[in-house]
């Protein structure tokens, strides 16, 4: 069995747990990401905002509202749609690896 020493422990490498951790470390705390399956699950299920420049952020409302046949809190999804942009920005910037398609535009599985 494998050992290992960390200030802060992250369940899931998604992208709320890749999130957390960069805050962690961002505090001078060591900080270990563990994940149940071989990829990260950002990996599977990429990261939800509009990124390329035909999307927008009411496209992408529409298409969370079309997703859920129109079921669920508008408020948390509406929060989804503001944020969503701010926290890629944000992991971008701290050199998270995107990948990027041929023009240059950053999203997992782009």
């Amino acid at each position: 069995m494998n050992s290992f020493s960390a200030d802060v422990l992250v369940i899931g490498g998604g992208i709320a747990g890749y999130r957390a951790a960069v805050a962690a470390a961002e505090n001078g705390s060591a900080v270990t990401i563990v994940e149940k399956g071989p990829m990260s699950s950002n990996l599977i299920m990429g990261f939800n905002t509009f990124l390329q420049l035909k999307d927008n952020a009411k496209l992408f409302l529409e298409d969370l509202q079309d997703s859920s046949c129109r079921v669920g809190n508008s408020v948390l999804k509406q929060f989804l749609v503001d944020e969503s942009r701010v926290q890629y920005n944000y992991l971008l910037n701290v050199g998270f690896p995107f990948d990027k398609d041929e023009n240059g535009i950053g999203g997992i599985g782009v």
